[in-house]
Parts: C-alpha cells; sequence; structure tokens
C-alpha cells in the first residue's frame, strides 16, 4: 500500500480507511432501491428515534439487530405510536460534497471491489458514475454511511471531485445503528 503515502499526508482521511471503527459485517446494507424508502421513513418518523418512546420500544436499545416477520414490521412504524407524530422526524436533503470531506467509517475496504468497475469500464466512465449517477449515504457529521468502495476510487482518483449525497440530519452515533436495524428489518442480509 505504499502508492497511498503521498496520499496521506495531503488528505488524512484515506488512512482512516485502514483504521475504521466498523467492520463491514457491523454495517448497514441499504441497496439503492431501498434509499427512498428510508428517506420516507424518516421524513415522516415513522422510526422511534427519540423520547417519548412507544411502548414497545426499549429505549436502552431502541435500535434492535435481526429483527424479522413483525417485529420488523412494528420497529418501522413505531415513531407513529409514541404519542407524538413529530418528535421522530428526521430531515434528509440531497447535498453536494467534495469526496476529501467525507470520513469513512468502514474498517475493510477492498481495493479490487473499488476498481473492478474502473478496470472494467475505464476511468473515464468510473468518474462519470461516481459524480453523476451515483448516491452516498452521510450523516448530519459528514460521516459515510453507505458508499465506501465507491469512496476508495474516489478518493484516489480526484479528492476534489464532488459527489451527491443523501444527508441524514442524525450524528453517525444515532444514525449508525439506526440505519443497521433498518436494513436488517426490510430483510437485507449483511456482508460477511
Amino acid at each position: 500500500m505504499r502508492f497511498l503515502a503521498p496520499y496521506l499526508t495531503k488528505y488524512p482521511q484515506v488512512s482512516v480507511i485502514y483504521g475504521g471503527w466498523t467492520k463491514r459485517r457491523e454495517m448497514p446494507v441499504i441497496q439503492t432501491s431501498d434509499v427512498r424508502h428510508l428517506q420516507t421513513r424518516l421524513k415522516n418518523g415513522k422510526i422511534d428515534l427519540e423520547k417519548p418512546f412507544a411502548k414497545d420500544t426499549n429505549p436502552k436499545n431502541p435500535f434492535p439487530e435481526g429483527l424479522g416477520g413483525f417485529a420488523a414490521k412494528a420497529f418501522l412504524e413505531r415513531g407513529l405510536k409514541d404519542g407524538d407524530k413529530n418528535d421522530d422526524k428526521v430531515q434528509v436533503s440531497l447535498v453536494h460534497r467534495k469526496v476529501k470531506d467525507l470520513i469513512p467509517i468502514q474498517k475493510q475496504i477492498y481495493f479490487d471491489k473499488s476498481f473492478g468497475g474502473t478496470a472494467e469500464h475505464g476511468l473515464e466512465a468510473s468518474v462519470k458514475f461516481i459524480s453523476q449517477q451515483s448516491m452516498f449515504i452521510i450523516s448530519k457529521d459528514n460521516y459515510l454511511i453507505d458508499g465506501h468502495h465507491r469512496f476508495l476510487t474516489a478518493i484516489l482518483v480526484d479528492p476534489e471531485m464532488r459527489i451527491n449525497c443523501l444527508e441524514i440530519n442524525l450524528p453517525i452515533k444515532k444514525l449508525l445503528p439506526m440505519s443497521v436495524a433498518f436494513g436488517d428489518a426490510i430483510g437485507n442480509k449483511r456482508n460477511q
């Protein structure tokens, strides 16, 4: 990984790739087709995020993992059953950020997965895909929830590249467990 040395000084967030704290299996799995579903649930306050909590929300663990069946369906609607229809509404915005301003949290990012598309389709097509057709999911404090492999490609190709981000107005400490629970509840299998 010596080729990264020049980037580590100029762009310290590249080093976070190798020092991130979240293992792949602990990351949320949110497919592109799931983004609108997540966005709508957050904007409408359907996920129980804040006090007062619904009767069936555990205040010590409001974002349980591995939910399925009835429990999963209940999790996706609890925010409307807590007595306050507005407390759980979260602003979600489309923003444009320079890739160098994002902070990755995933510990394992695979070079072959990051550059496989570039090797197959070429640099120009990859840049176009990442900068124009791709969507990254970020917290309000610029932590990356989804898009780590595309992030690696972008940061190495052009750290100044502006990318499309769905910014969820939650800090990473709340967004990460909530999005993991969401991915589990809608039936997405985690990476291993």
